[in-house]
């Protein structure tokens, strides 16, 4: 049998412990194990994601293409604004400006600045969908979907312990019926009557001989 590879027991053990720790961290409830491990994996594989982008980037980006104007090698924009996605730019140039897009990238750690372009795009496209709330609809939406699945949640809860309460009276009640039952069908041994103590007469018998003369 071939050996088993530590590697990939290394990883997942990677996995879960950044999963229970994002989980334990922000207090997320159990049903949302799967979300929490999808965005464990994102996040322990977005490294690697960084340097193919910074390995692949291509001139001009979408900002210096749309804007007509010159895309070198120090252009702050284009690791993140590709020219075959024009809209993605499009969108975060609407709501923020060319000019405040590369200030905020400038003043933000280059290791974080994908994080911050993800999070723009994500602002303006929520803004563009809700302009009065942006984001904060969404957040909301979501906070009160979770309240009506911990809702939820509590009412199943409930019917499974009331469910659990009728199960065990009902078990209790046949045991009972078939006690009564059970000493209903038993018979007194010592009963003179018992069906099993009487004599029945033959035909070879003398009825009058069972009575003692007066």
């Amino acid at each position: 049998m071939p050996e088993r590879n530590g590697v990939v027991q290394r990883k997942n053990i990677t996995v879960q412990e950044a999963t229970r720790t994002m989980m334990i961290e922000v207090n997320v409830l159990h049903m949302f194990l799967r979300e929490a491990t999808s965005t464990a994996i994102y996040t322990l594989n977005r490294p690697e994601q960084k340097s193919k982008e910074m390995s692949s980037i291509v001139y001009p980006c979408a900002a210096c293409k749309i804007q007509r104007r010159k895309c070198g090698d120090k252009c702050v924009l284009a690791p993140y604004f590709p020219p075959n996605d024009p809209h993605k730019f499009l969108v975060v140039h609407k709501l923020f400006g060319t000019s405040n897009i590369i200030r905020t990238l400038k003043d933000i750690p280059e290791e974080k600045r994908a994080d911050a372009v993800t999070s723009l795009v994500y602002e303006a496209s929520a803004r563009a969908n809700d302009p009065i709330y942006g984001c904060t609809g969404a957040i909301c939406r979501l906070q009160q979907r979770v309240s009506e699945l911990v809702s939820q949640q509590e009412n199943i809860q409930a019917e499974l312990v009331n469910t659990q309460a009728n199960l065990s009276s009902l078990v209790t009640g046949f045991c009972n019926y078939g006690e009564t039952a059970t000493g209903m069908n038993l018979v007194d041994q010592n009963d003179p009557y018992n069906k099993d103590e009487v004599r029945v007469l033959e035909d070879d018998d003398d009825p009058f001989g069972l009575w003692a003369p007066l």
